[in-house]
């Protein structure tokens, strides 16, 4: 596999380790200021992210422009996090019902309790950021909220 193509498929993960681990370097520091932490990390991972896809694009014909940075800010700021909130709202109530029906049924906790922090860690940003990227990925498809050319 070519190594631009390695990066590019491994960014999103990479992205968010960083900023995982960011996050855990830098807690002490922000000890009274989390909100703060929070808000220098997403600011962070933006720039980091705008960067990318100007350098390093999955399509490179996604640089050229169509004319619609608008609708693109709209939809990248507005319409996808409130689409993946809600995704993330139906996505969560259905595992949580199914998890505590199975808890029930199998007699011990679905959630590995008993793991290391940093084993559950990452288990959890990989459900939590589940219904996030499966709406990212549906908004490319064609004709997605009334845009004709979305990527």
């Amino acid at each position: 596999m070519h190594l631009k193509t390695a990066f590019r498929n491994s960014f999103y993960f990479l992205l968010i380790g960083g900023a995982v681990t960011a996050n855990l370097l830098l807690q002490p520091r922000f000890a009274n200021n989390l909100p703060l932490l929070t808000l220098l990390i997403s600011i962070s991972a933006i720039i980091i992210v705008a960067v990318a896809e100007r350098i390093i694009p999955f399509l490179p014909e996604w640089n050229i422009s169509q004319g619609d940075i608008t609708l693109d800010f709209i939809l990248t700021n507005v319409s996808l996090p409130v689409m993946s909130k809600i995704a993330e709202a139906i996505l969560g109530a259905i595992f949580l019902g199914a998890s505590l029906k199975l808890e029930k049924i199998l007699g011990f906790h679905v959630w590995p309790r008993s793991l290391p922090i940093l084993v559950q860690l990452p288990l959890a940003l990989l459900i939590s950021e589940f219904g996030f990227y499966w709406v990212h990925r549906y908004s490319h498809q064609d004709n997605w909220l009334g845009k004709k050319s979305w990527r």
